[in-house]
């Protein structure tokens, strides 16, 4: 569930480059004389902003997702399986209430003492 979340995280910071590319074009558009206060630039270069720091956090926060939860797969790397649920909620709690419920289900299995013991154990096997 990770892994997917990871990448449609990816894809919406992907989605933010369009709209970066859109508020440029607006910005790059001349002033429009019937519109006195000039509200399209200012919504443009809003636009711009909020969609840039959504590209930089999408595709951030999707690799970190998507790379803990193929660790968490593998029985490796319980703290970057933990951060990647942890940056579920981060990205839900911006996104969508709805979205921020997916990290419960990785919580609660990374914090049972079953899933600690596998992924110590794993640790250990792969050790020498």
């Amino acid at each position: 569930m990770l892994m997917i979340y990871g990448v449609v995280t990816f894809l919406a910071g992907l989605l933010c480059v369009i709209g970066v590319a859109v508020g440029a074009m607006e910005l790059t558009n001349p002033p429009n004389p019937r519109n006195a206060f000039n509200k399209n630039k200012d919504d443009a270069v809003a636009t711009v902003v909020l969609c840039t720091l959504g590209a930089v956090a999408g595709f951030v926060f999707g690799i970190l997702i998507f790379l803990g939860g193929y660790r968490m797969r593998q029985l490796r790397s319980w703290g970057l399986a933990l951060a990647a649920t942890i940056l579920t909620f981060v990205v839900g709690g911006l996104l969508c209430i709805v979205l921020m419920l997916v990290g419960i289900w990785p919580l609660v299995v990374l914090v049972d003492s079953k899933v600690k013991r596998a992924f110590e154990m794993e640790a250990k096997r792969g050790t020498f």
